[in-house]
């Protein structure tokens, strides 16, 4: 699953002298490291997949091939990651206990034993028997009523289970996926638009991003300020507010991408357009890529 470091999960440390960048309360390993934008400076400083733009890790401390040398260690950095999500045995339980699973119990139950006996006659009198036991059949019971176990009892039974166990199980049973559509896969090579001292006048969108002949644009994120002037941003698939498919708070500073953000323009050959609720002179970037 897709999560931003230090906003969705875990934190970062950013050493620009270093070229480093020191990941704490989360295990990364480099294949799981998707993206990383310089949000202050509007560079992309690592993508997977890049000759140019790669690096290596090392207990949990990736090293970039990108200069940093120009950049400040306090710059705010958008870094996308593949982290899976982890559930806890008391979430399993919690689930459980919420959901408790239904037993059905047909049939009777049968119940025989041995009892050592005395028999008395009707004055109380001790009768001579032959055996010193008398055999006893029991009638036949039938259960009804089942009753599931309690929260902490099950919390208690059950372990989370081991990354091993998880593997094996993984092998013993490989998922299995059907494909019933063409299916796309997103191109390694990511489309950065730089937005240098955009004058916009309200009513008035301009475009940012013009895809190649005959592709489509597919908008990740962005990173926008507005120059000091309050403002919201509008988002646009061609020109026009019938068009607009975002549009950000208002803003004095600069508005990030949520996590998760993505839009698809309608059709191929749109151009993304930016608009704003009150004229000012963006600055930043959008990215993404083209299919």
């Amino acid at each position: 699953m897709k999560q931003l470091i230090g906003h969705d999960i875990g934190t970062y440390a950013f050493n620009k002298t270093a070229g480093t960048i020191t990941f704490s309360d989360v295990t990364l390993a480099l294949e799981q490291i998707l993206l990383v934008v310089d949000a202050t400076a509007g560079v992309i400083i690592y993508q997977l997949g890049s000759t140019t733009l790669g690096g290596s890790m090392s207990d949990n401390v990736l090293t970039l091939t990108y200069s940093t040398s120009a950049l400040s260690n306090g710059d705010s950095l958008q870094i996308y990651a593949d982290v899976p999500v982890e559930v806890s045995a008391s979430q399993i339980a919690a689930a459980i206990v919420s959901n408790p699973p239904t037993v059905a119990v047909s049939g009777s139950v049968s119940v025989s034993s041995t009892i050592p006996v005395n028999l008395q006659d009707g004055n109380g009198n001790i009768i001579t028997s032959t055996s010193s036991a008398l055999n006893v059949s029991l009638p036949s019971a039938t259960v009804t009523t089942l009753t599931p176990p309690s929260a902490s009892a099950i919390g208690t039974a059950v372990a989370a289970p081991s990354a091993s166990a998880i593997a094996s199980a993984i092998v013993s049973n490989p998922p299995t996926v059907g494909v019933s559509s063409t299916v796309t896969v997103q191109p390694a090579s990511t489309v950065m638009k730089t937005i240098k001292a955009l004058s916009v006048t309200s009513g008035t969108p301009q475009a940012v991003w013009t895809p190649s002949s005959g592709k489509k644009f597919v908008l990740l994120g962005y990173s926008l300020g507005t120059g000091g002037t309050l403002a919201s941003i509008l988002f646009e698939d061609t020109s026009g507010s019938t068009y607009e498919f975002a549009r950000t708070p208002s803003v004095t500073v600069g508005a990030n991408s949520p996590s998760g953000f993505s839009h698809t323009s309608s059709a191929a050959n749109n151009v993304l357009y930016l608009d704003v609720t009150t004229s000012c002179t963006l600055n930043g970037f959008v990215f993404g890529y083209e299919e």
